[in-house]
């Protein structure tokens, strides 16, 4: 398993006080979306109608898929769809993207707060201070042997760029559908612009088959999300094990 991934325990995040911050949702892959691009051309779409129903499934309320297929000769195709063998944890909604031996597909999932396909915009206005890193459950097989497979790039409104690369691998642990949940941390492991306002965020980005490799790769994504700092974690946890000792207590 590549050196970069942590596995990082489930925890139920509750807001006390203004230390503490909540997690932030990016996407948990409810709402479908599909786009087959033939092989020489490009192609994208947008789902999602920035209403707060949207919005409760994916940052934003919209997400947009932009694949490259110029230098293939067959389809690619991207679709979020419900995996009917659902994981022992977790749900089964996901992103799945494939690209065939021999040919060089690059998709971009776009989380930007605007319908325009294709583009990297800026109108997502979220603030990410306080919080940790990125959250993801993800998994991919193809043999692509340390190659640099993706890119999750996070925008500020200003056009700064914080963002961080991470290397194929294969999972192997059926139990948890042979996903790993996975966490970078914004300190220590994204590459950040001087200057990066984490207070208003206007976008998330993420790129997949980065090197634009021409070997098979099978890559699939599951709930992303921004996380609090430990700190915030602990106090969440003891103000819930204060909750739960004074429930006692009037028993």
């Amino acid at each position: 398993m590549n050196k970069f991934f942590k596995v990082a325990s489930a925890a139920t995040l509750v807001v006390f006080g203004a230390q503490a911050h909540a997690e932030v949702l990016i996407d948990d892959f409810s709402v479908t979306q599909v786009l087959t691009v033939a092989g020489g051309a490009t192609g994208a779409n947008t789902v999602g109608t920035g209403s707060a129903s949207d919005a409760l499934h994916m940052i934003g309320g919209y997400r947009d898929i932009f694949i490259d297929n110029t230098a293939a000769s067959s389809d690619a195709k991207a679709k979020v769809w419900f995996n009917p063998n659902t994981p022992l944890e977790g749900n089964g909604n996901e992103l799945k993207f494939s690209v065939d031996t021999g040919d060089k597909s690059i998709a971009r999932i776009t989380w930007d707060g605007d319908a325009t396909s294709g583009n990297f915009g800026n109108s997502l206005n979220k603030s990410f201070a306080g919080l940790a890193g990125l959250a993801f459950d993800v998994t991919s097989d193809g043999g692509l042997g340390g190659a640099k497979i993706v890119e999750i790039a996070i925008q500020d409104v200003s056009g700064k760029l914080s963002y961080v690369d991470f290397q194929a691998f294969a999972t192997v642990d059926p139990l948890h559908d042979d996903y790993i949940h996975a966490t970078f941390d914004f300190a220590s492991e994204f590459t950040t612009d001087l200057g990066f306002d984490w207070a208003h965020i206007g976008g998330v980005q993420a790129i997949v088959n980065l090197d634009g490799s021409t070997k098979s790769l099978d890559f699939a994504l599951r709930t992303v999300s921004v996380v609090p700092e430990p700190g915030s974690l602990a106090l969440a946890g003891l103000a819930l094990l204060g909750v739960g000792l004074s429930r006692r207590r009037k028993v």
